[in-house]
């Protein structure tokens, strides 16, 4: 936990290439399975606490930051919170446990008046987590994408990994990128660097790794993390950023000391990623045929029911 909250200062201190539309339009199949519900962003029982919610993008993402603060906006409210709760990401890894601790602040579930210290301090994750819930409730296609995020770039030197979500504009039928964390929606890839990107412009010597932060690492580890992240959540398994995969359980200094045919496994996930939706089928069965690409196994239901919530009886 330690190790978290400190790499998350990080961001606070540091706090090209960029991809044009995607080449193919998504099938309706890819669509579909774009609007149903992981075991991560199920609301289960609390499907019906969406109902109510804006309509508008813009209102709805305003309204999720007034239930989530990320860990670096945390200010002043940081000397008035015990410690335990300067970092909740691994208390609400799924919708329906962040509604519970919502619930348990305060009864009102969403509501815009949720004082500060009643908000679940989470990161850009967990906001994209609840907006693709949310959404998918209401059968819009959305997937959450993790990147670099060139937001704060000119002023703090770096590009630092962050997780955003792509809505299915129907009626102009097209991607769009929607950031509720920081309230951004419909914007430009000139803001936002892709993880395929990212690992491209690194493997041909076009990226400086010291430009490149992520929650648990920074180089070349956490442009391999936000590939694989990346992946994860295009393929529709939105696991928790922490549980990685097993290739990256040891620090990576230099991607180039990885074994010739994982790198080339992963230059073709990276390539396959710069278009999902053509290439869905064959980032599934990459993922599906090399176990280093998925995270690490947990027993998830066991962890899940006996986590320790702040301030939970």
């Amino acid at each position: 936990m330690k190790r978290l909250v400190c790499l998350f200062g990080m961001i606070i201190l540091f706090s090209c290439t960029n991809d044009a539309a995607y080449k193919s339009m998504p099938s309706e199949k890819i669509l579909s399975h774009y609007k149903q519900f992981s075991r991560y962003t199920d609301p289960g029982k609390y499907a019906h606490m969406f109902k109510d919610l804006p309509e508008s993008l813009p209102k709805l993402c305003s309204l999720i930051k007034r239930q989530l603060i990320h860990p670096v906006d945390l200010g002043e409210l940081r000397k008035s919170l015990p410690e335990e709760r300067h970092f909740e990401d691994p208390y609400y890894p799924t919708v329906q446990a962040m509604v519970e601790g919502l619930l348990h602040y305060d009864q009102r579930g969403f509501t815009p008046e949720r004082r500060p210290e009643d908000r679940l301090i989470v990161a850009c994750y967990n906001h994209a987590l609840l907006l693709t819930s949310i959404l998918r409730q209401r059968g819009i296609p959305v997937r959450i994408r993790a990147g670099f995020a060139r937001y704060f770039e000119k002023k703090a030197g770096v590009r630092f990994g962050h997780a955003i979500c792509e809505v299915w504009d129907k009626k102009e039928k097209r991607w769009m990128l929607v950031d509720p964390d920081r309230q951004f929606v419909d914007f430009s890839w000139n803001r936002f660097e892709s993880s395929a990107s990212a690992w491209e412009r690194l493997r041909a010597g076009k990226a400086d790794p010291e430009r490149y932060v992520a929650s648990l690492s920074k180089g070349d580890h956490a442009i391999l993390h936000i590939l694989l992240l990346d992946l994860a959540c295009v393929l529709g398994e939105e696991r928790p950023y922490w549980q990685e995969p097993p290739i990256l359980r040891h620090e990576i200094s230099d991607v180039k000391n990885i074994d010739s045919e994982r790198l080339q496994i992963l230059d073709q996930v990276a390539e396959l990623l710069s278009d999902p939706d053509a290439n869905f089928s064959q980032l599934s069965l990459l993922y599906d045929k090399h176990r280093f690409l998925q995270k690490t196994e947990l027993d998830f239901d066991t962890w899940f029911n006996e986590r320790q919530v702040p301030g939970k009886k």
